[in-house]
């Protein structure tokens, strides 16, 4: 073959192959801000903080003691257990409260302050904490001393509460039959009371608002 057209089979091939299309450049940005790849263990965000049932207990007691004005030691958790809440008032909005529906982990805890029981809902890291109910500690504390103070021959600082519990009475007696008295058979919230007077227990049962208060038989 002539070096002619050894020379045009070459030209031809050249051109054929600057024709053909380029692929595309690998050098693309980056998404990392130090343009290195992370490697299969990095993660491109933190991991979630996980909150122990400790660390919830914690913010709990640290929480009811902002709200109730009432130093940690006085507060003691009595009962806590898991709850999926529907919404994010944790099931109990206030008046005029907008609640997003949505599923929020949380407790359901029962707790002591100052002797009385209290209900209340959380979240699931304990810095949201909502009442299950207005408490009208002082008022039953108070009205519970006027009645030791009115039926026994004490003096206040001989008087001690020790726990005021939640309840709902079967009737209107508040589960106190009187000889010759009607009770109605309807549920009756109120309080059962424990009071030691002069070293002395003595166990009341009172009306939710404390304006009726019986001594229970031992």
């Amino acid at each position: 073959m002539s070096k002619y057209w050894l020379t045009v089979i070459f030209l031809i091939a050249f051109l054929f192959s600057a024709c053909q299309p380029q692929p595309p450049s690998m050098n693309t940005p980056s998404p990392y801000p130090s343009g290195d790849s992370p490697t299969p263990n990095d993660e491109p965000y933190p991991p979630a903080e996980t909150i122990t049932e400790e660390q919830a207990v914690k913010n709990v007691l640290k929480k009811a003691s902002e709200m109730l004005d009432l130093p940690e030691e006085n507060l003691e958790i009595q009962d806590m257990e898991k709850r999926e809440w529907a919404n994010a008032c944790l099931e109990l909005p206030q008046p005029d409260e907008a609640c997003a529906e949505m599923i929020v982990s949380g407790y359901r805890i029962q707790l002591l302050a100052n002797g009385q029981t209290i209900v209340i809902h959380t979240n699931h890291d304990g810095t949201n904490v909502r009442f299950a109910e207005e408490i009208p500690m002082g008022d039953i504390s108070e009205k519970v001393k006027s009645y030791i103070l009115q039926n026994f021959n004490v003096n206040e600082s001989q008087i001690n509460i020790l726990q005021i519990q939640d309840v709902e009475w079967p009737d209107s007696c508040l589960g106190i039959s009187q000889p010759d008295q009607m009770c109605l058979q309807v549920i009756t919230p109120g309080y059962r009371i424990i009071v030691e007077v002069q070293g002395k227990k003595i166990i009341l049962h009172a009306n939710r608002d404390g304006s009726r208060i019986l001594q229970a038989k031992r």
